[in-house]
């Protein structure tokens, strides 16, 4: 359910991309003006094609980002997670949602309306400095995730996606990084079968690289994989 925003941010609130050189002052105005959202796993923040009518900032939990192709495939994008922003493409564009934006973990964000936010930019030139350069972000991602596909082998293909949502949702712990993923997530990720990510996942978890679970795995040795998704 959606209730304002509480005014004094935690203190890493003020790392976060998008509100980089805002003093204490603009932050909490800022924040004043935003909802705060609880969402819990398995429930869709807002499907494709939706107008994109707000800009969300995750604050905690992961949220995957899915798009379905003219010919009915999905794709997993991307996963979001704490200090990511949602949306800011299609509102800077003012065009629909182009990707459905589904809870994989339990996640609370915030959100500006639409023309809130852009009311916000005018009073805060550094936010808009920031949120371009985060739409910026994503067009060079994309642009570097089409180079990734051509020549690489399936092997490569996965390592790059376990590496990537990695870097982007993944839980540092003693023996390895965490993170919420499937094997059908990397399959949608990547284009490849079902069958070939189980094969490649048995045969890191027998070179104990990569332990895979149900619904998320351990990267065990991620400089391993980097080598791998190079080719080395």
């Amino acid at each position: 359910m959606p209730r304002p925003a509480r005014l004094t941010p935690p203190p890493e609130m003020s790392e976060t991309s998008l509100f980089q050189g805002l003093g204490a002052t603009a932050l909490k105005s800022v924040l004043a003006a935003a909802v705060e959202t609880s969402l819990r796993a398995g429930e869709t923040l807002f499907h494709q094609g939706d107008e994109a009518s707000r800009l969300y900032l995750v604050v905690s939990g992961v949220v995957k980002l899915s798009q379905v192709a003219a010919n009915g495939t999905q794709h997993v994008l991307r996963l979001m997670s704490a200090g990511d922003v949602i949306g800011c493409v299609a509102v800077f564009n003012r065009f629909p949602y182009p990707v459905t934006a589904s809870v994989e973990e339990d996640a609370t964000l915030i959100s500006w309306a639409e023309p809130q936010f852009w009311h916000l930019m005018e009073d805060h030139p550094e936010l808009m400095t920031n949120a371009l350069r985060t739409v910026g972000q994503r067009t060079q991602e994309f642009v570097a995730r089409l180079g990734e596909v051509n020549g690489a082998t399936a092997e490569q293909k996965v390592a790059r996606a376990v590496l990537r949502l990695a870097r982007q949702a993944g839980i540092k712990e003693a023996d390895g990084v965490r993170v919420g993923m499937t094997r059908q997530d990397l399959a949608d990720m990547t284009g490849i079968t079902y069958f070939t990510i189980s094969r490649i996942l048995s045969d890191w978890k027998r070179r104990e690289l990569v332990e895979a679970g149900r619904r998320e795995m351990l990267v065990r040795n991620p400089h391993a994989l980097l080598l791998l998704s190079d080719g080395s």
